[in-house]
């Protein structure tokens, strides 16, 4: 479980097949810190995604806006074996509606594994305008039959470039497990003096007025908190 992906893909004209270990299709932020802005993640990802399936998954470019990609997984966080007889689908349909605009639709469900028979939705937006701005609109869905957990989820994240060397962004989110309601707020950025290196200041604040009014939080998530972090990224 160690190795965070190693799979083999084969492609032949507009289809490609992925099997082995890799990252999930579910929500915005992924594994890998590279492949976030922030340093922090967000609550949905933390508590409510899948981090890496493992199974084999077919990619059809349908065409120059459509790609369409779905295959079988051994449940959700597993390493080459089943756990506790994980079997469920995974995929999702991307479309560009336009060079600045794409919109997105995952989907995981079935046996997965650990937390029982349940599912994960995410619909994604992705937006590009006026040159320097970039938009992402995150919804999701989550239900476990092991444990009961339930969860919707909206995530605004919001970026600009000054230059090749700056970046600055936000993040809001509305995560409700449970019942409960969790919220916060990331502002950083990125700064790169080299291209081989990130650095990503940032500022959070998360709270929840439920369990701040005397509510048990769920999950245990500590609220009313003021945190800031950095981490430097080294390439090569």
């Amino acid at each position: 479980n160690a190795i965070p992906q190693a799979y083999i893909e084969l492609g032949y004209k507009d289809i490609s097949v992925k099997a082995g270990k890799f990252f999930t299709l579910i929500g915005n932020e992924t594994v890998a810190a590279t492949g976030n802005f922030f340093y922090s993640h967000a609550f949905t990802f933390f508590f409510a995604e899948p981090f890496t399936h493992t199974g084999a998954l077919a990619t059809w470019k349908a065409s120059d806006k459509l790609s369409i990609t779905g295959g079988w997984v051994a449940g959700n966080d597993t390493g080459f074996e089943r756990n506790m007889g994980g079997a469920a689908f995974l995929g999702n349909i991307t479309y560009d509606v336009n060079d600045n605009m794409s919109l997105g639709y995952a989907a995981n469900f079935g046996d997965l594994g650990a937390t029982g028979n349940g599912y994960h939705q995410t619909i994604l937006l992705n937006w590009k305008f006026l040159e320097k701005f970039q938009s992402v609109t995150q919804c999701d869905l989550t239900r476990y039959d092991l444990g009961g957990f339930d969860s919707t989820a909206v995530v605004q994240y919001l970026f600009y470039t000054v230059n090749d060397c700056l970046r600055v962004g936000t993040r809001g989110e509305w995560f409700k497990v449970n019942g409960v309601s969790f919220y916060d707020i990331t502002a950083g950025i990125n700064y790169s003096p080299h291209a081989n290196i990130i650095i990503r200041p940032e500022y959070r604040y998360q709270w929840s007025p439920a369990v701040q009014g005397g509510a048990a939080a769920p999950l245990a998530i500590p609220v009313d908190q003021h945190i800031f972090g950095v981490d430097l990224i080294f390439t090569c």
